[in-house]
């Protein structure tokens, strides 16, 4: 468009803009005289039939007054405009979306602050809700929650919190994979079930002493039903947190992790088979009727298993290969999701076990689970479940526990459920031969309750088989057990203490960490690996590290990213011949992570891949120059300037180096890829003489032994070294600057120093680089020049004799 065209435009623009404001001040004018001509159509008996509208007789004729009243008609815009705000947001719609910010906005500080105390986020979420309810918002400011929280309003939160735990439950079934439980299942079934009848049977005794205190018990509330929901409810593990905390125990590939998350799924399974005949048996009314629905149960899980289970597995297969499942096929797994809910729910059996099942049942396939499951988790975990937690909490009252003898009761729920799922746990485990500080451990993961415990108090409560009394000591047991499942194994960590050491790498005399972040990194660092070894490494342990900093990940996602990130990296070591542990983790902070495993395994060397700080893509490039551009912004308007020292939040790319260099315990190495494979040509970039060292490394690399390499000053005061160089080195005449012509060079060599130097006034220039490395080198950990680990019997490090 040029300038003319633009002028056009503008100018149509406008004249459009001017008709459109004139049109505006008619129909004012117009309706203001309407308004007034019709004052006087508005007399005192329609008024008086409209205000009299429920006296009137039946068949009578009553006019209603649909025009303004003459109190708002006198009223000020001001007053019209506030008025009008205020019924909007008294509105069925308005009063929803004002609590949906304000719980959403609690749910998820109150959350956030846990998982900064290292405690699973949903007991955060679970007490937000019930600081949000009588026991803290009402105790403290009945008015606002009268306000925020009136009663007419509790009707829309309750059916939208139910219809979030549909999706919850769902997705929870999708993260229970029957073939995940084949390989220990035995071990899994014995040690799970243990863990259910102990609790069991201790809660049907603690029942009957309860039973003769009527004020803990619910109104028409029978013995059966009572014993049968407490059984079930000390006997509940909650799948979710416990892979959490397996997660960031980076046990989830260990023979104990996947013990306790086998023992824990199969749990679950069973523990809901149970609840559905539990809720069957309590509303059955008569034992014939409750037959009938544990009939109906039967002929609804050999559907479940007989039929949807082999067309699932099908369907799985026939979409192993497609990146994302269309349209219609989601429409059908919630039309199958709703159905199987409603039935489960007409039949006395809850619509979430309906969903739960229906999870189970999903093909096994895991991209097929992750891609159903990401497009419902969220709208679930993040918008929906929060609402459970919050009308949850509006029927726990803390305050009704307010006598010794009821917090004594509490104090019994609490050791029984303990006492019941650990040594349930622990005596299983031991009968099946696993040693004594893995028993305990499994009786610490098996005590974990949370949500899935919240859940099966909420059902007990809505049939009316739970008190309000009993509910409220039932919650408070499951956030004591839940919170104090991680100082367990801390206890259990501090009295069982046990060196830690790699079996794998016990007859390794050199430790190499190769840290990365996309599989195509991984891949590259190996080969660059490879070649450093001067292809072999049999003395040499290697260690493939992936870390993911959302730490609030379900197990079935980490599983899928486990497998994503480390398939290429493993098959490249398998072409090359190379023996390597994988090692996953799941950490807020990447640095952190990695710098802590180094440590633990001893590492002399650490190689990593570079951010996309330094990515060739220009869309990369330019996201992170807005990014730092809003920083600059936002840190001067809150007065807040980077430190030059290096912070753990900050993702610069330039302070994530410096904190591997000078906090890793051994040598490092960054590899900035820009895409060239092969080292034919590679530069040595020298700031001091001491940087000669970085020529023995080129040597080691370099795709041939005539493979020519270059070194270049980084200063025209550094004088060509006076040791001879070998035929191949070639000493440039030329220092690094912009006129340098690099593109005869296919890789280049930089001391962190010396690229540290150069960061803040050329960047632009390491930016024409071909792929480099940034080396620090301890000699403490590796010499050179044939980089073997310094020892007195000087054994080789990297597989070349010393």
């Amino acid at each position: 468009m040029n300038t003319q065209q633009r002028q056009q435009a503008w100018w149509l623009y406008g004249g459009l803009m001017l008709i459109f404001v004139a049109l505006l001040w008619w129909v004012a004018a117009t309706d203001g005289a309407m308004s007034g001509s019709s004052e006087s159509l508005v007399t005192a008996p329609v008024a008086t039939a409209t205000e009299s509208w429920g006296e009137a007789s039946e068949g009578a004729v009553v006019a209603l007054d649909l025009t303004t009243p003459s109190s708002a008609m006198e009223a000020t815009p001001w007053q019209s405009f506030v008025g009008s705000v205020r019924a909007h947001a008294a509105s069925d719609i308005g009063m929803l979306l004002i609590q949906l910010v304000v719980i959403l906005l609690v749910v998820r500080v109150v959350g956030w602050l846990f998982a900064r105390l290292h405690q699973p986020t949903v007991i955060g979420e679970i007490l937000a809700g019930i600081l949000l309810g009588p026991s803290l918002l009402g105790a403290v400011w009945p008015e606002a929650m009268e306000t925020l929280f009136p009663v007419h309003s509790l009707g829309n939160l309750e059916l939208l919190s139910q219809f979030g735990l549909i999706l919850f439950m769902f997705t929870i079934g999708m993260e229970l994979r029957m073939k995940d439980l084949k390989g220990q299942a035995q071990q899994a079934f014995v040690i799970s079930q243990s863990g259910i009848i102990f609790p069991f049977i201790l809660g049907i005794l603690l029942t009957y002493g309860l039973y003769s205190r009527p004020e803990l018990l619910s109104e028409g509330s029978s013995f059966l039903s009572l014993a049968l929901f407490v059984g079930i409810s000390l006997s509940i593990t909650a799948f979710p947190v416990l892979a959490r905390i397996i997660q960031e125990r980076s046990l989830s590939h260990s023979h104990l992790g996947r013990l306790a998350l086998s023992t824990a799924a199969m749990g679950d399974i069973v523990a809901w088979l149970m609840l559905a005949a539990i809720m069957a048996v309590s509303q059955g009314g008569s034992f014939t009727s409750a037959l009938y629905n544990m009939l109906f149960l039967a002929l609804y899980l050999a559907v479940i298993f007989g039929i949807l289970r082999p067309l699932f597995g099908l369907l799985g297969r026939r979409v192993r290969h497609r990146e994302v499942l269309s349209k219609s096929l989601m429409g059908l797994i919630f039309i199958l999701l709703m159905a199987s809910a409603y039935f489960t729910e007409i039949m006395s059996m809850h619509a979430l076990f309906g969903a739960f099942m229906l999870g189970l049942v999903m093909p096994e396939n895991l991209d097929f689970r992750v891609i159903v499951k990401e497009k419902v988790e969220d709208l679930a975990l993040l918008l929906l479940l929060p609402l459970f937690f919050v009308s949850s909490g509006l029927r726990t009252e803390l305050g009704l526990v307010n006598t010794p003898e009821l917090w004594a009761l509490f104090g019994i729920f609490t050791l029984v459920a303990v006492v019941g799922k650990m040594g349930g746990t622990y005596l299983a485990a031991r009968s099946c031969g696993i040693q004594r500080r893995e028993s305990l451990y499994l009786g610490a993961y098996m005590n974990t309750r949370g949500l899935m415990e919240l859940v099966v108090l909420r059902i007990g409560l809505d049939l009316g088989v739970l008190s309000t009394v009993l509910f409220t000591i039932l919650v408070m047991m499951t956030l004591v057990t839940t919170i104090m499942t991680a100082p367990t194994l801390q206890l259990i960590d501090w009295l069982l203490k046990k060196k830690k050491t790699p079996q794998s790498l016990e007859h390794a005399t050199g430790q190499v960490l190769i840290s990365f972040g996309r599989a195509e990194t991984g891949v590259t660092l190996l080969e660059f690996f490879h070649r450093l070894c001067g292809g072999t490494a049999p003395q040499v342990a290697c260690t493939l590290m992936h870390v993911t900093t959302d730490t609030d990940i379900s197990t079935i996602d980490a599983e899928h990213y486990y497998a994503s990130s480390f398939a290429a990296p493993m098959e490249m070591a398998k072409q090359l011949d190379l023996s390597v542990q994988r090692k996953y983790e799941i950490a807020e902070s990447v640095p952190e992570a990695v710098l802590s495993h180094a440590n633990h395994i001893q590492s002399n060397l650490l190689l990593l891949g570079a951010s996309v700080n330094l990515s060739q893509d220009k869309k990369d490039r330019d996201l992170v120059a807005y990014s730092n551009k809003l920083t600059r912004r936002w840190g001067l308007l809150t007065g807040r300037r980077r430190k030059a020292k290096k912070e753990q939040s900050s993702h610069s790319f330039e302070e994530l180096i410096a904190t591997f260099a000078q906090e890793a315990p051994c040598s490092v190495g960054i590899y900035v890829d820009n895409g060239q494979t092969p080292i034919a040509h590679p530069l040595v970039l020298m700031q001091r003489p001491e940087d000669q060292k970085l020529l023995l490394v080129a040597e080691q690399v370099t795709q041939s032994a005539d493979s020519p390499i270059t070194l270049m000053p980084l200063s025209l005061h550094l004088a060509k070294p006076t040791a001879e160089l070998s035929a191949r080195v070639s000493w440039s005449g030329e220092t690094f600057a912009e006129q340098v012509d690099l593109s005869a060079y296919d890789f280049a060599f930089i001391a962190y120093d010396a690229w540290a130097a150069l960061t803040p006034a050329q960047q632009e220039l390491l930016e024409q680089l071909p792929s480099y490395l940034i080396l620090d080198i301890d000699e403490a950990t590796i010499e050179l020049p044939t980089i073997h680990r310094p020892t007195t019997e000087a054994v080789s490090y990297l597989g070349k004799a010393s």
